[in-house]
């Protein structure tokens, strides 16, 4: 279970995991068939393809959109295409930036 407000989720393909971030940056991992949290789910559910969705602001494929001097915070939204070319994020200051996937540092 979170421990704050939960800001961003994503589906696995086969719709049967989810990832969620919460306001206090604790990434989980849940097995929805199971109704069971993945404790390890960090280490175990790596492959960023088996994700339908990409809106969790945490994780390799997103440290690059974190400038300089920026936390968690100043980070709204990210998600990216279909094709996993391009990830965009909106910031703090109302600034769409797009970037290749993945967005490294």
């Amino acid at each position: 279970m979170h421990s704050s407000a939960i800001t961003a989720l994503d589906w696995s393909l086969d719709s049967k995991y989810l990832r969620a971030i919460d306001q206090a940056y604790s990434k989980m991992y849940y097995d929805i068939t199971e109704c069971v949290h993945i404790k390890d789910g960090a280490s175990v559910l790596t492959d960023p393809l088996i994700w339908s969705t990409s809106t969790c602001k945490l994780g390799w494929y997103v440290n690059g959109v974190f400038r300089q001097g920026m936390d968690g915070s100043d980070i709204n939204a990210v998600d990216c295409n279909k094709d996993r070319t391009l990830i965009a994020c909106g910031d703090d200051s109302g600034t769409l930036c797009v970037y290749r996937y993945p967005a490294r540092l």
